[in-house]
């Protein structure tokens, strides 16, 4: 789920080539594209078996329709426990769902009720930097977690990440057992909806910086973690696919994303359900000098 820019994918797909086997990457990438049928087409080749992944389950991935806007269900929301979006993200989020309903949705402004975002945050970074930590040596080890000390940056995600690179292996356990409730907490939740709405970022695109960095939302400084893996992370640690497609943008003119999440191994069902929905979203616009 990396860009504002463009049309991309994040779900169940390959992992990168090199990677230790049967370590999970929390980072997942995925495919950019100018439209959601690219991204179909694109899932269509990288889907699946490689011969180097044997553990990935070979699951078809039939092509689903398109639906009346009138059959489909919504939620959406602008905060995920106690970080809400940027002003100019709220304002394109509550007009993309009035637009929904204009076309005949039903939308309803709802996050997963009793989902612990803290929680979520502190174990995709314990699982995060325990899997990172789990192919180094001690001092690069050392060295990565106390760069990480470093920011000043009061997140769950940092605490979970500091934790998990000197992480033992019966924490490791009870860190999956506590991912699998909040993955089965988030399913039943989007088992009533065809998708959940929400936002990317914080706020909208913003300039290149160091890791670690403060970011300016809304005219104040806010923690680099917070700011830009708030929205993400979660969906890495559950494992449910996302797409992010182009929204809005804010009064400077950079681009605002929304993510469209589905449940677990419905990935070509959210493609359809993103296709429709960039019809209401509209195209990418290009910032000022882009």
């Amino acid at each position: 789920k990396p860009t504002d820019h463009l049309v991309s994918l994040a779900g169940h797909i390959p992992e990168p080539p090199g990677s230790p086997q049967g370590v999970r990457h929390m980072g997942m990438p995925g495919p950019l594209a100018r439209s959601v049928e690219d991204l179909r087409l694109a899932l269509s080749l990288i889907a699946g078996p490689d011969g180097r992944r044997w553990e990935t389950p070979p699951i078809s991935m039939p092509a689903v329709e398109k639906k009346a806007f009138k059959d489909y269900r919504f939620a959406w929301t602008d905060s995920f426990g106690g970080v809400k979006a940027s002003q100019d993200t709220q304002i394109a989020l509550h007009k993309l769902a009035a637009d929904l309903t204009d076309a005949g949705c039903h939308v309803e402004k709802l996050s997963p009720p009793d989902f612990d975002f803290d929680l979520a945050w502190q174990l995709y970074g314990e699982i995060a930097g325990a899997e990172i930590g789990s192919g180094m040596g001690v001092i690069p080890r050392l060295l990565t977690r106390l760069q990480f000390q470093m920011f000043s940056d009061p997140s769950p995600l940092k605490s979970g990440y500091l934790n998990g690179f000197r992480l033992k292996m019966t924490r490791y356990a009870e860190a999956l057992t506590q991912r699998d409730r909040l993955i089965a907490q988030l399913e039943n939740f989007l088992s009533q909806w065809d998708a959940l709405l929400c936002p990317v970022t914080v706020g909208p695109a913003f300039r290149h910086c160091k890791m670690g960095e403060p970011v300016t939302i809304d005219s104040q400084k806010a923690p680099y973690f917070t700011s830009n893996m708030s929205f993400t992370t979660v969906f890495n640690m559950t494992g449910n696919p996302v797409v992010v497609l182009p929204m809005s943008q804010s009064k400077e003119g950079l681009p605002i994303g929304v993510q469209v999440v589905g449940q677990r191994w419905s990935d070509m069902a959210l493609l359809a359900v993103a296709e429709k929905i960039s019809e209401i979203a509209g195209d990418f616009q290009a910032p000022p000098n882009f």
